[in-house]
């Protein structure tokens, strides 16, 4: 509970840092919808929350916690650095019990460029693949105003095959500066030209 806790308060600061380098909050891409409490959080101040979990055992609930919610749209999707299929692997070794993307066939893996979109916000906590997600959004980037990863947590990107640091350097090079560490999260921004 303590855990959460923590989380939540992180949670509820990282946005509202970034909500000061985003004027009007319209769109969010967020993933790792896991049960729905970032979406829904998120939803309170973006006028459209798109929120992907490709989790077979966590999908159903995100569905059902979000189906009131008429701004949020659910993608059973994992965001990736091509299109392809994939599967959870379990990864035992981390508490709590976490899982990320490998090869199979239970679900769709995309580009985030691939959906369109100009999101304000891309919050992405994909359980160390978070570089590979940036790679499908180099075009999606150059429009968005603010990115949060969770990058500290040790080992998460190595099990995906990702050099760590990865994710930052994607963004440094995209323009974005780390303005917020805390918890494991770390919210990039792109700063007004002369505010580096």
């Amino acid at each position: 509970m303590i855990e959460w806790a923590k989380e939540r308060n992180s949670m509820e600061h990282h946005l509202a840092e970034a909500l000061k380098y985003i004027p009007k909050p319209k769109l969010c891409l967020q993933a790792g919808g896991a049960h729905g409490v970032y979406p829904l959080y998120l939803a309170k101040y973006f006028d459209e929350v798109i929120t992907c979990e490709p989790h077979p055992d966590t999908w159903p609930i995100l569905k059902l916690a979000v189906s009131d919610v008429p701004k949020i749209t659910c993608l059973n999707v994992a965001l990736w650095d091509k299109d392809d299929r994939g599967h959870m692997v379990e990864f035992r070794i981390l508490k709590p019990l976490t899982a990320y993307v490998g090869p199979g066939d239970e679900f769709d893996c995309i580009l985030i460029d691939s959906l369109g979109i100009k999101p304000d916000l891309i919050w992405l906590d994909v359980q160390g693949a978070e570089y590979l997600a940036l790679l499908g959004a180099k075009v999606t980037l150059k429009t968005c105003q603010a990115v949060i990863i969770e990058d500290t947590r040790k080992g998460l990107e190595e099990r995906v095959g990702v050099k760590p640091g990865s994710a930052r350097k994607l963004l440094e090079e995209s323009g974005f500066t780390d303005v917020l560490h805390e918890c494991m999260d770390t919210l990039f921004v792109r700063l007004p030209d002369g505010d580096h």
